[in-house]
């Protein structure tokens, strides 16, 4: 086989493009549409591992009160008194959720870690 003939549909020997769309990639013809995809899913979507996330913030601070409330089901009042107390545990889930939890705390100013090692950002 050319080098060439691999970036050729099988069907009508056009060009073929690469791409990815959530979680497949593969290529496709530019004219005939043929498709040859594969699965292509991210490391953080395949990680099993359940991650803890903490926090602290200003209880007197509006988004940070908010903000844990809507990452841990606490109500208002609920999340300002934990915030207060200082340093506590605000969620544990897989990494695709963890993600999410740490993305919506840190936009908002709160501190935060994540244990164990969180490799996902």
């Amino acid at each position: 086989m050319k080098e060439d003939e691999s970036v050729l549909c099988s069907r009508c020997g056009s060009g073929l493009e690469f791409f990815e769309e959530g979680s497949i990639s593969g290529q496709r013809c530019l004219c005939c549409g043929l498709s040859v995809v594969t699965t292509n899913l991210s490391g953080i979507k395949t990680d099993s591992n359940i991650y803890e996330v903490s926090c602290s913030g200003d209880y007197r601070n509006e988004a940070h009160v908010r903000a844990v409330s809507a990452v841990s089901g606490f109500n208002f009042i609920a999340a300002r008194k934990r915030l207060k107390e200082g340093h506590f545990s605000v969620f544990s889930g897989e990494a695709v959720d963890v993600l999410k939890v740490k993305n919506t705390l840190v936009s908002a100013g709160v501190y935060c870690t994540v244990e164990p090692d969180f490799p996902w950002g």
